[in-house]
């Protein structure tokens, strides 16, 4: 891994844990929907170092289920960690492509228990991440 990547992947990495800070702060004045969407984005931000750690680009408007299955296409023993970050994708923006005659989903349930499994699974997601960079160098 070149120092430029290595460089990147460690400044995605680190706004996805001052994501993780954030989310915690509104854990405690019980912001739910922010918290949860935060930790998506969190989680995207990861998986994004990851790909650049380890030499690949990515889609700019990527969401997180495109890259997590791009981390799971080159780096089949990271299914694991991809796999861990699907309950988060109920906290993803809708579509931008939705229009009028687009089937509206339920809302998620933004509840307090659903925002501590966000950030517990995006902090595990965030360790795993440097781990595998750790290993890669």
């Amino acid at each position: 891994m070149t120092q430029a990547a290595r460089d990147d992947a460690q400044r995605w990495i680190a706004e996805a844990e001052n994501d993780i800070k954030d989310a915690e702060m509104l854990l405690r004045h019980e912001g739910y929907y922010p918290l949860c969407r935060l930790a998506y984005l969190a989680a995207a931000k990861a998986m994004r170092g990851l790909l650049l750690g380890m030499g690949q680009p990515f889609p700019e408007q990527a969401d997180l289920a495109a890259l997590s299955q791009q981390v799971s296409l080159v780096e089949p023993t990271l299914g694991v960690l991809t796999q861990s970050l699907d309950p988060l994708q109920r906290f993803a923006p809708p579509p931008l492509t939705a229009g009028p005659e687009a089937t509206p989903l339920p809302p998620p349930l933004y509840s307090r228990e659903a925002a501590k499994r966000a950030i517990a699974l995006v902090r595990q997601a965030v360790a795993e991440v440097k781990r595998s960079l750790t290993a890669l160098s």
